[in-house]
């Protein structure tokens, strides 16, 4: 589906690339609705799908979507590194993939509050996001 939804971008068939961001909207919506939080691999997994499903939002200009979606995210890999005993023991891979989620989240979040003319928020997203990150440009 992804290779045929890109087909139709690059040939610029619009009214068929919107039926395959709606499929796969509804996709992800089902989902999200299968995973349980309780372990890692799930919240990479849930994340992971969150992050596709705000790229959906994105190429419909769904700004509100797209921020719903980042805080969402965040807020669940913020309640899984509150976790004390469960994040210490995480590994290494691990927590920088979880901190990779953060920073995208925060980044498409702030991309989205621009878009809105919402400066003021967009700037606190992206400078969270080089705190986080100070190597990535």
């Amino acid at each position: 589906m992804k290779i045929q939804a890109a087909e139709h971008i690059k040939n610029n068939e619009l009214p068929q690339v919107q039926l395959y961001l709606e499929k796969a909207l509804e996709i992800y919506k089902q989902c999200l609705k299968k995973i349980t939080l309780t372990h890692l691999e799930d919240v990479i997994a849930y994340c992971s799908i969150l992050l596709n499903k705000s790229i959906c939002h994105l190429k419909n200009e769904e700004y509100d979507d797209i921020i719903s979606s980042c805080v969402r995210g965040i807020k669940i890999i913020k309640n899984f590194k509150n976790r004390v005993i469960s994040f210490e023991k995480t590994t290494k891979d691990s927590k920088d993939k979880l901190n990779n989620f953060e920073v995208r989240f925060l980044v498409r979040r702030g991309n989205a509050y621009l878009k809105q003319g919402q400066v003021y928020n967009a700037l606190n997203d992206m400078e969270e996001a080089f705190k986080l990150d100070p190597k990535n440009k």
